[in-house]
């Protein structure tokens, strides 16, 4: 089992924590810090963050990019909603289904077997059909 951590980034921003020593530090100063100095110092020492924040400096130039990222999430996620909700009625009509079944072949089952019960007390009281008899 994988061991999992929980930093609050609130928490670590408030430690004054300012040395990028690993690539944990540098992840939670991209989430945590905005100003030039933290930027400056996360990119010199690892510099596949640069993308990152260009990346950021756009959507901030056109947020219209990102709300329409958001709006194709949002599409998506309602698309696969939508999809799990069917795959879930289709298998609650196959559950019942199944369950029809079960009762039918019961039903079917218990006629046989009465019809069979009244053969036999029929032939028990010498007459030639028992549900005629009440």
């Amino acid at each position: 089992m994988e061991h999992v951590t929980y930093i609050l980034l609130d928490t670590y921003r408030s430690l004054g924590q300012n040395e990028i020593k690993t690539k944990l530090d540098a992840w939670l100063t991209f989430f945590s810090y905005e100003y030039p100095e933290h930027v400056v110092s996360l990119v010199n020492k690892y510099p596949e963050f640069l993308p990152l924040y260009r990346n950021i400096a756009e959507f901030r130039h056109k947020p219209e990019e990102v709300i329409g990222m958001f709006s194709e999430a949002l599409k998506i996620m309602d698309r696969n909603t939508t999809k799990y909700m069917i795959d879930e009625l289709k298998q609650t009509i196959t559950d019942q289904n199944q369950t029809i079944a079960d009762y039918s072949n019961k039903i079917t089952t218990l006629e046989a077997e009465n019809i069979a019960l009244k053969a036999q007390l029929a032939a028990k009281l010498g007459i030639s059909d028992v549900s005629t008899r009440k």
